[in-house]
């Protein structure tokens, strides 16, 4: 299977539905997808009853992902075909990115992937600017200005934009004295 991915698949057609069988062949169509992602969608479609639905969702993450990285516009399709399934903290990063990155963006969808991120991602300042846009967005000011302002006092580029985003001016730090 992982010399020749699509060769192995071939051989599964018809063979005896397991979970090991599911995660081996969702593991096949993710490799396709590394090189081909037009193969790879394809062939989702083809297993889309042959596999189970998490499996199917798990390849979508890993196309969607692939995706991302490439600028490829079916990236932001998969992630929502994909569903909240469960992500590495990199594939959660790109699922954000691919949605800031939509001409209409969906900013329920965003704050909905930041929420679905671990604990010690989401509580990153990218994100938590990201997740008050969302608020700012959806008509809820309150919350998202006590998210700009958790992040405002930070001298880093999403610190900056709380402090724009709350009309106060953007100050370098004072340097410490020599020693």
């Amino acid at each position: 299977m992982m010399r020749d991915p699509a060769k192995w698949l071939a051989g599964q057609q018809n063979a005896t539905r397991s979970d090991a069988r599911d995660l081996l062949a969702a593991l096949a169509i993710a490799r396709i997808g590394r090189t081909d992602l037009n193969k790879a969608d394809a062939l989702v479609t083809d297993w889309t009853d042959k596999l189970s639905k998490p499996a199917i969702q798990w390849v979508r993450a890993q196309l969607a992902l692939q995706a991302s990285v490439n600028l490829d516009p079916r990236a932001d399709a998969w992630y929502r075909a994909a569903g909240l399934v469960r992500l590495t903290d990199n594939n959660h990063a790109w699922r954000v990115r691919t949605a800031l990155r939509q001409r209409q963006i969906d900013w329920a969808w965003v704050a909905q992937s930041i929420d679905q991120m671990p604990a010690t991602l989401k509580a990153d300042p990218s994100w938590v600017y990201w997740k008050a846009r969302a608020f700012a967005a959806a008509g809820n000011a309150a919350q998202a200005r006590q998210l700009y302002e958790s992040i405002s006092g930070q001298f880093n580029f999403y610190g900056q934009l709380a402090l724009e985003e709350l009309g106060q001016p953007i100050v370098a730090p004072a340097l410490a004295a020599p020693v």
